[in-house]
């Protein structure tokens, strides 16, 4: 058998002949959400920022000429 196809990350398209259509088998798709790594978010300095509320002032202004 090719060494591509024993890879748990290849997907595979089967033929469900019970319900006649074609399937799509991919063993990636079992990750659960604790399997990942959990990484820290920063919080985002917002003190700057021209698209908060009360700062539409900063804003640039919209050009609608082409």
């Amino acid at each position: 058998m090719d060494s591509w196809r024993d890879e748990p990350t290849s997907s595979e398209l089967r033929h469900d002949w019970l319900a006649d259509r074609w399937v799509i088998i991919a063993p990636q798709r079992s990750a659960r959400p604790q399997d990942f790594e959990r990484r820290r978010i920063d919080p985002v300095d917002d003190s700057n920022c021209p698209f908060c509320v009360g700062r539409e002032h900063q804003t640039p202004r919209l050009s609608l000429t082409m």
